[in-house]
């Protein structure tokens, strides 16, 4: 008797010293996963910024009795974004020297620092995220750092281009009350590092239109519009516009006319469909 207590004693000191290293184990390993990344330190960019490739044209043309609209997704929406993203670093940090700036690369190979951030396709590829990015809601992303990378991406370009603008809000506490430069806060700092970031956004809305930016200044009130996440002024990727005339995305008739014709306008004793 005495010697089996003594065994299942020795057998509990083994089972929780494993479960101990296995847990120290686990913290070491998510550590290294997340640890620190320098963008900038000291006002010289120690990053550099990988492009991923904006959504290829995807256009759909609709008429509507007398006029005919071609609907197109946002044009190159995530190269200016990551250009935007580079500026908005190097205005922070206070860096004017060409040497010394945060550049923006196409392809990975270009990327000659030891951080890195990595934006929409060249994020997923590289961890082979697409199941979790092919998961989020049109305008959804993710901010997360792996290693020495920062990586923003959603499940299209605009979704991207939408988290680059969330991390500059959120993480770096820039912020943009109007569409021109009177109007943004830029808070300076010589060096600029991110930690431990692992968030997931999708926003309450799906779209957010500022309707204005098609009349009124253009292109800064397209800029000012991005900046703030809000849908660009054509979008045929969105799950639907939000605007006058657009019930037809919300109630396309594939999907509802033969169960509730009521929903379209009625001409001739003929629905509308």
């Amino acid at each position: 008797m005495e010697s089996n207590r003594l065994v299942k004693s020795q057998f509990r000191k083994m089972t929780l010293t494993r479960l101990f290293l296995f847990g120290l184990w686990a913290i070491i390993l998510q550590s290294a996963g997340q640890a620190a990344v320098t963008l900038v330190e000291d006002g010289k960019a120690q990053c550099a910024i990988v492009a991923g490739a904006d959504d290829a044209p995807n256009t759909r043309t609709m008429s509507l009795r007398r006029s005919q609209y071609t609907y197109l997704p946002p044009a190159n929406a995530l190269a200016e974004s990551a250009s935007d993203l580079a500026d908005h670093l190097n205005e922070i940090a206070q860096i004017w020297n060409a040497d010394s700036r945060v550049p923006v690369v196409g392809k990975k190979e270009d990327a000659h620092t030891k951080y890195r951030i990595l934006l929409g396709s060249v994020a997923i590829k590289e961890y082979a995220l697409e199941k979790e990015a092919a998961a989020l809601p049109y305008p959804a992303y993710i901010c997360r750092v792996i290693g020495h990378d920062l990586l923003i991406f959603g499940s299209s370009a605009k979704g991207t281009a939408n988290g680059i603008y969330g991390f500059l809000q959120d993480e770096l506490a820039v912020r943009w009350f109007g569409p021109q430069d009177l109007f943004r806060i830029i808070p300076k700092r010589a060096t600029i590092t991110v930690d431990h970031l692992n968030k997931q956004v999708v926003p309450s809305f799906p779209g957010r239109l500022f309707e204005v930016a098609v009349y009124v200044e253009h292109p800064a009130y397209l800029w000012g519009s991005r900046r703030m996440r809000m849908a660009e002024s054509r979008d045929d990727r969105e799950p639907f516009v939000n605007a006058s005339h657009y019930l037809y995305r919300i109630f396309p008739p594939s999907a509802y006319a033969q169960n509730h014709p009521e929903y379209y306008a009625m001409r001739g004793g003929k629905r509308m469909s």
